[in-house]
């Protein structure tokens, strides 16, 4: 056995310096700083400043006290900062490239994994999959976020099946006006009159399998003007393929098949023919000398 700077050497080479400095160091070659410092498992770039430690069985890349099996730390105060970078080298369309999350429950492996799809030329879609290979989520190349769909066409695509909640919303505010809020907010830097602001629309198919709004509320601007704002809501439905007002709230106004309503409640009915009923009043008690009235 050979010791330098030990006396009781006790392997082949056993190296030990009793100051504070390095007692071995392994460079690439003359003209190189780089250096692994062996006895403290400290790995040194060219300009010989730490680039890597492994610290009690923690590796720290960019940082001296790793917190974790590895721990990635960077100091940059401008740019991307890219701290972890994953790449597959193949340039075949549909390639892919993972992160696998892994746990185990007595002895069944539990994954969560994040997969990155390259579909073409700066044409990726981001994938989260649970549960072996069932999708939870995809981010595709446009930014449309699917959830129960692989081929999102929306900003937010959200496909389930069932009768259950599709979609909850939920306050834990203990407040009388706590309701969670649901906003549709058209942020226009021109807002004018007759503006539409939201639309929900009620939409299925046909029996020819033709996409269809069968009803649809719509929310518009009436005056726009600051300090005076008014707003119309807007209430449609299918009847005999056509989509139309059946509801119109104008301002302060109600109007039952009125676009435009002229009195606080202005009910209109458009037939050519029959008796044409605008109003129906029911009593539905069936006493003798049950009574229905209008008051003024």
């Amino acid at each position: 056995n050979v010791g330098i700077g030990n006396t009781t050497p006790d392997s082949v080479l056993t190296v030990v310096n009793p100051a504070s400095s390095a007692a071995l160091r392994i460079g690439l070659n003359n003209t190189s700083n780089n250096f692994m410092d062996a006895d403290n498992n400290i790995f040194r770039n060219s300009a010989g400043s730490e680039a890597m430690r492994i610290a009690s069985g923690l590796v720290g890349i960019g940082e001296s006290s790793p917190q974790t099996p590895l721990h990635i730390s960077s100091d940059s105060a401008s740019g991307e900062n890219i701290a972890l970078q994953i790449d597959n080298n193949n340039t075949t369309a549909g390639n892919e490239i993972s992160m696998l999350f892994r746990s185990r429950v007595g002895t069944t492996n539990t994954d969560f994994k994040i997969t990155g799809i390259a579909n073409a030329a700066n044409d990726m879609d981001l994938v989260f999959q649970s549960d072996g290979a069932t999708e939870r989520m995809r981010i595709d190349s446009s930014g449309n976020v699917g959830i129960g769909t692989n081929s999102p066409s929306a900003n937010l695509h959200v496909v389930y099946t069932g009768t259950g909640d599709g979609l909850v919303l939920e306050s834990t505010e203990t407040g009388a006006s706590g309701a969670p809020d649901l906003v549709l907010y058209r942020n226009s830097s021109s807002p004018a009159d007759s503006d539409d602001i939201g639309n929900i629309l009620f939409r299925g198919k046909d029996d020819a399998g033709n996409d269809t709004s069968y009803a649809f509320i719509l929310g518009e601007i009436n005056d726009a003007s600051n300090g005076s704002e008014d707003g119309n809501l807007f209430f449609r439905t299918q009847s005999g393929g056509s989509l139309d007002n059946r509801l119109s709230i104008v301002s302060d106004k109600v109007g039952i098949g009125e676009s435009s309503p002229q009195t606080p409640l202005h009910i209109s009915s458009d037939s050519a023919s029959g008796e044409n009923v605008a109003l129906q009043i029911d009593n539905n008690n069936t006493t003798a000398g049950n009574e229905i009235s209008m008051l003024f």
